[in-house]
């Protein structure tokens, strides 16, 4: 089976209603000339022959289940169109049609040979209030739920903690512990650090030296964005605390979802 290797994003567009303190998205030009459901045919015409990327991640300029009926119809015009590989991000808690859709989505996908995994975003537990909008999204545990069920429903999924603060900040054991209860309904787990420039840490109300950053500038990680005088904040010892735990666990984990993508498509 031929590994993923280059990926293209996808989203709806306009401003996402989510409203994460930390996310670089704001510092894109906001554009919404059409409804999501009107959007997907250019969407998908703006993919072009699929020559360039093996894999679709549905997920870029904002949060694509805020209408799910809409998010799901993408999810499988995707398919149906382009045949390949399809990674959803996202912080819902999707309703149990929905997932039972991509459950259908994800098992024709397997008889091609395709994978579908979703990734729900989960930063923290007690701490999220300081990294999103408590009055925008759903709760930890509810996300936590929702991994629970699309796993039941046999779709692969991936925990996905991210964005790391360091330990001071926000306790990583928020994050673990969430992980050891969860164990059976994660098929990996990815995470990585926080992205910042000035326009981020004002609105998470933070100072530029309260962190250490990483040499270079680590531009994998935002591939197909490109925002202003972003930094990444260096959580080399919270990564460590996550990798152990998946390990005892044994729990797959990356870094990079492509890494992960590529660990999960060995078991389709």
């Amino acid at each position: 089976m031929n590994k993923i290797s280059s990926r293209k994003l996808v989203s709806f567009s306009g401003s996402c209603p989510i409203n994460c303190k930390h996310c670089y998205t704001f510092e894109f030009a906001q554009r919404k000339t059409k409804s999501d459901a009107d959007e997907i045919e250019d969407i998908i015409s703006g993919l072009g022959d699929g020559e360039s990327f093996d894999v679709i991640y549905v997920s870029h300029d904002r949060e694509n289940f805020i209408d799910e009926n809409a998010g799901i119809n993408l999810v499988e015009a995707l398919y149906y169109t382009q045949k390949k590989h399809i990674f959803i991000i996202t912080r819902k808690t999707l309703s149990n049609t929905c997932i039972n859709r991509l459950a259908q989505v994800s098992e024709k996908m397997k008889g091609d040979g395709l994978l579908l995994a979703v990734a729900i975003s989960i930063p923290a537990n007690k701490s999220y209030f300081i990294t999103e909008d408590t009055s925008c999204i759903a709760s930890p545990e509810a996300r936590c739920d929702c991994i629970r069920r699309l796993h039941n429903a046999g779709i692969k999924t991936i925990f996905l903690a991210r964005p790391l603060f360091p330990d001071n900040i926000i306790p990583v054991d928020e994050i673990t512990r969430m992980i050891i209860d969860n164990t059976s309904y994660i098929d990996a787990v990815v995470s990585s650090g926080l992205a910042v420039n000035p326009a981020i840490l004002k609105r998470l109300q933070m100072e530029d030296y309260s962190f250490n950053y990483l040499s270079g500038n680590n531009a994998e990680f935002l591939i197909g964005s490109e925002v202003n005088n972003i930094r990444y904040i260096d959580v080399k010892h919270e990564l460590e605390k996550i990798q152990e735990c998946c390990k005892t666990c044994t729990i797959p984990f990356a870094t990079h979802s492509m890494q992960a993508l590529n660990i999960l498509l060995e078991k389709i």
